[in-house]
């Protein structure tokens, strides 16, 4: 039987706390077992988030990155600071045509751009170098549009682009040295590179650019 508080508000005892509250039924073990599934799904999705890049990480990212967005999961330690990156970079495309020309398409490169123009970019670099080039992030989705897109960019019906090809410059960030601070405008050069993707151009990916090709 349950205990009235309006008669004991104060001072109850024991077997009178037990009864205070109706008793709840215990969980049903269909139900606990689905509530511990869901408990280690979240656990094997946000620990693969949060660990290092690595191999492993690329492969399981792409797989679990809808449940991080479904369930707003994403875990960005940036509460007082955004994370200290370790490496300087910036992206190019390099568009190959039919007679083996190319042409270099520079995406937002912060470094060579005075306040004003780090400005107004600011939301293309988001989108170009913090975004689609992590493919452990789930962008790999978006890289080929920009590819087809930078090809209409510069489709010739007598000269056809037909690779595209996107590589990551990248250079450690120098180590902080109160002795030797490396300035902002004499950080090195983006010496390494390696391929984001190489996308061969298909003719249809040059119908929206209104430049039939004439190549047989």
């Amino acid at each position: 039987m349950d205990t009235d508080l309006s008669e004991k508000p104060k001072n109850l005892t024991v077997d009178d706390a037990k009864h205070v509250a109706p008793r709840r039924p215990a969980l049903d073990p269909t139900w606990k077992k689905c509530l511990s599934a869901f408990a280690v799904f979240f656990m094997v999705v946000v620990v693969s988030w949060l660990q290092d890049e690595s191999p492993i990480k690329e492969k399981m990212t792409p797989y679990t990155w809808p449940a991080m967005v479904f369930f707003e999961w994403v875990q960005h330690w940036s509460l007082f600071s955004p994370g200290v990156r370790n490496i300087n970079y910036h992206e190019t495309g390099i568009i190959t045509f039919e007679d083996g020309s190319t042409r270099l398409y520079e995406f937002p490169n912060m470094q060579k751009m005075d306040h004003w123009e780090r400005f107004k970019h600011e939301k293309l670099r988001k989108m170009f170098l913090d975004n689609i080039i992590w493919t452990s992030m789930g962008w790999k989705w978006a890289q080929p549009p920009v590819c087809r897109y930078l090809a209409n960019c510069v489709a010739d019906a007598k000269n056809q682009p037909v690779f595209v090809t996107m590589i990551w410059n990248n250079i450690p960030t120098p180590p902080p040295d109160p002795k030797n601070w490396t300035e902002l405008t004499k950080l090195p050069q983006h010496a390494f590179k390696e391929v984001t993707i190489f996308y061969p151009v298909a003719p249809d990916d040059l119908k929206e650019s209104g430049q039939a090709s004439t190549s047989k």
